[in-house]
């Protein structure tokens, strides 16, 4: 909420420490993305992320976009609030045979596309498939956050990259999901620190300095700060 006091931040620092200190003792000094790959600081990567960052930025206004306008669609159909979670139920059954990867948090499939397991063409889809999906089901009553599906639809389009041109390497996997996330939560530096501390990786963190900044002025000038904010501004509430 942009309320940087010590009575604001104080226990944030705690709640932090505390749950990581309790995660070490149990897992180990363990990471999301542990990528130790060396990359170039090369001219032909840093026009990928300027194009990775140049999608992001219209992937996720897109997303931050759809939210919203799926809620209000829902509240025009006439059927009872209570049922409305049906239809999205109901498609992400018909879907899920053919793309389980969609269900839930779908952490493992980030696994497998950080693995390579995962083809191009599949990337993609999933990838636009839950800038429709997670959207649909928030508007018509599902209870969940932005975060999760902005990591995933993240690391899907950079999958698609490093599968396009990096053939093997994981960067901009990564910094996909990065991007995105720091385009939803309107937080982009915030979002540079938590990508280093998700791979341990410094190169990956300066590369994503790079596409966040270009996501970001793209997402903000179309949209808003952050899904926050575009869903106060929805409401009429106008932040300064």
């Amino acid at each position: 909420m942009r309320r940087f006091s010590k009575k604001n931040i104080l226990p944030i620092l705690i709640g932090t420490f505390s749950s990581y200190a309790l995660s070490y003792l149990i897992l180990g000094n363990h990471r999301f993305f542990p990528i130790d790959d060396p990359f170039e600081f090369s001219i032909t990567n840093l026009g990928l992320c300027i194009l990775l960052g140049s999608l992001c930025g219209v992937f996720i206004s897109l997303y931050m976009y759809l939210i919203p306008t799926m809620g209000q669609l829902a509240k025009t159909i006439n059927i009872n609030p209570q049922f409305r979670p049906l239809i999205p139920a109901i498609i992400l059954f018909l879907l899920s045979p053919m793309l389980p990867h969609l269900l839930g948090i779908s952490l493992g499939s980030i696994s497998l596309a950080l693995a390579g397991k995962l083809s191009l063409s599949l990337l993609i889809i999933l990838c636009l498939s839950k800038i429709i999906l997670t959207p649909l089901c928030l508007g018509f009553g599902f209870f969940g956050g932005v975060f999760g599906p902005a990591l995933f639809i993240g690391s899907m389009l950079g999958g698609a990259m490093d599968v396009t041109f990096s053939h093997g390497g994981h960067l901009f996997l990564a910094i996909g999901a990065a991007t995105m996330i720091a385009s939803t939560i309107g937080a982009p530096f915030a979002s540079v620190l938590i990508i280093f501390e998700l791979t341990g990786n410094h190169m990956i963190a300066l590369f994503s300095i790079i596409s966040i900044l270009i996501a970001y002025s793209i997402s903000n000038r179309l949209i808003g700060k952050s899904i926050f904010d575009y869903q106060l501004k929805k409401r009429g509430i106008q932040l300064s």
